[in-house]
């Protein structure tokens, strides 16, 4: 009854979009909207736009030019106001804006509605602004794109304002949006807004804001504004804290949490010394956050965090038995189980980088081993991981004036990974049996006891789990069990105690299968 014309049914509306009828409906609105009745004109007009023919029609047509002119020549707030959502809700619905509509002003009549007093023209001028930019965003990263939807300076700094502490609530959680938005979107445009600046604005509404979607949106714009630019990282860690970020990992939201894990991800690949000298600075912190997060029911984050383990791993292998010290195996092993394709390909990615990175480190300690005394220090003397993991697990580590103290060490850590089931074949190979006998062969003499326990600790490992010896049928039958067999007369009770046992391990397992006595009986 408010209306000054007849009003239309949307559907009517949209299925009338190329007609005569259309057009003169639309005059009637113009008219009517700066009126007396313009506030109902206005929301009855925004109630049925809200279809895609509709809203590409009239975003590229001269009526929304009108609109970006009446919007900054009114003085009736309310009327502002509702003209901003019309606009915002035309953007929203709009699948194709031409560059025209760029072009026409409406940008910058949207950012002048932004140095309005009240409150709730800002929060709607805000809101449509964001729109804008977030369909700017998606035409600036295409081949021969228009330098019309460029986004202007004076643009970026209209919205970095609207993030500060100073400004209403609902305006800065927009403004986080708009970044949030453009940042996932474009790279171009998502660089504009990775500054310290901006950074240090979104540092200070995930610190300060009780609104857990607005601190969400934070996170996420955060993560993907050091992505953009890794300089980010060491002001972002300095601000927010590694404990407190790590904190996040384990108690935010899941939403938080999968950009957190994305962010370290990305922090691990571009700055890696950064994340390490963290670690040794606050110990307790990432080690139980990535366990914790790695029983997460979210397959992405979980993903992330097997992708994040392997960048660590690919650094410094001394992260694995680190990890294990919180039960990361365990979990680790579980997702191999898991179909969904993104987890096994994730988990097929930490289990190469290990295999890799392990049988390195192990070539390395036999290397030093083999070579006595004179080669005792090795690369990994200087790992400022080694301190941290001899305080985290001590067993792993001999006595401290061993002049095998490293070598035996790492041993240790080839033997610590082996305890998940999924990783123990990837890093304890048929040919890491065969080396392994032959050290121990040589090995001998009172002096080399701790070494030869160290392996014997080892090659135990591999009969825990029966079923994976037919892997190493050919290097134990070959080269390791005439190897234990000649300590049996070992003048070391000790030794001969445990040689006899993992022989007879070995035996009970390969007597029972008629192909594997047969190579018995071929064995020298």
């Amino acid at each position: 009854d408010k209306l000054p014309f007849t009003p239309w049914k949307a559907t009517v509306f949209a299925d009338s979009v190329d007609s005569v009828a259309f057009e003169r409906h639309i005059a009637e609105i113009s008219r009517a909207m700066i009126g007396s009745a313009g506030i109902h004109v206005l929301a009855y007009f925004e109630s049925i736009i809200q279809s895609t023919s509709v809203a590409n029609k009239l975003i590229n047509s001269h009526f929304a030019a009108h609109l970006a002119k009446v919007l900054v020549s009114l003085k009736s707030t309310s009327l502002k106001t509702r003209i901003c959502s019309v606009i915002g809700t035309l953007i929203r619905h709009a699948t194709v804006i031409e560059n025209e509509v760029a072009e026409s002003g409406l940008c910058e009549s949207l950012q002048k509605i932004l140095k309005e007093k009240q409150e709730a023209v800002r929060r709607k001028g805000i809101a449509a602004l964001g729109e804008y930019l977030f369909y700017a965003a998606t035409q600036m990263d295409d081949e021969g794109a228009s330098t019309s939807w460029t986004i202007a300076p004076d643009t970026v700094a209209t919205i970095t304002k609207c993030l500060r502490s100073t400004e209403d609530e609902t305006v800065r959680f927009y403004a986080c949006k708009t970044v949030e938005n453009i940042s996932s979107q474009s790279i171009s445009a998502g660089c504009l807004f990775a500054t310290a600046d901006v950074a240090g604005l979104l540092l200070s509404v995930l610190g300060s804001s009780k609104n857990e979607k607005m601190k969400m949106s934070a996170a996420i714009a955060l993560s993907h504004a050091c992505k953009l630019n890794p300089e980010l990282f060491p002001l972002f860690f300095d601000s927010i804290g590694f404990s407190n970020f790590c904190n996040f990992l384990i108690e935010g939201l899941a939403r938080v949490k999968q950009a957190f894990i994305t962010l370290l991800l990305y922090a691990t690949k571009n700055s890696y010394e950064l994340v390490e000298k963290m670690q040794l600075q606050s110990p307790t912190a990432l080690i139980p956050a990535i366990a914790n997060l790695l029983e997460s029911s979210n397959a992405v984050i979980k993903g992330k965090v097997l992708l994040t383990v392997a960048v660590l791993v690919e650094n410094n292998v001394l992260w694995l038995p680190l990890l294990g010290t919180k039960g990361a195996y365990q979990p680790v092993d579980r997702i191999a189980k898991d179909s969904q394709k993104y987890l096994k390909s994730c988990h097929l990615l930490l289990c190469d980088t290990v295999e890799r990175c392990v049988g390195q480190m192990f070539l390395s300690a036999v290397e030093d081993l083999v070579a006595k005394a004179s080669r005792a220090k090795s690369i990994y003397d200087s790992n400022p991981l080694f301190a941290l993991l001899s305080k985290s697990i001590p067993s792993l580590f001999p006595r401290s004036n061993s002049p095998f103290y490293k070598p035996l060490a790492l041993l240790n850590v080839f033997k610590d990974v082996s305890t998940s089931l999924t990783l123990k074949p990837r890093v304890i190979s048929p040919a890491a049996v065969k080396t392994l006998s032959e050290v121990f062969g040589i090995s001998e003499g009172k002096d080399f006891e701790e070494v030869q326990f160290g392996i014997l600790g080892v090659i135990e490992s591999l009969t825990d789990v029966p079923k994976l010896l037919p892997n190493y049928c050919e290097p134990m039958i070959h080269s390791l069990l005439p190897t234990l067999l000649n300590r049996i007369y070992s003048k070391n009770e000790e030794m001969r105690c445990v040689c006899f046992r993992i022989a007879y391990d070995i035996l009970a397992q390969y007597m029972n299968d008629e192909e594997y006595v047969c190579l018995l009986y071929t064995s020298p």
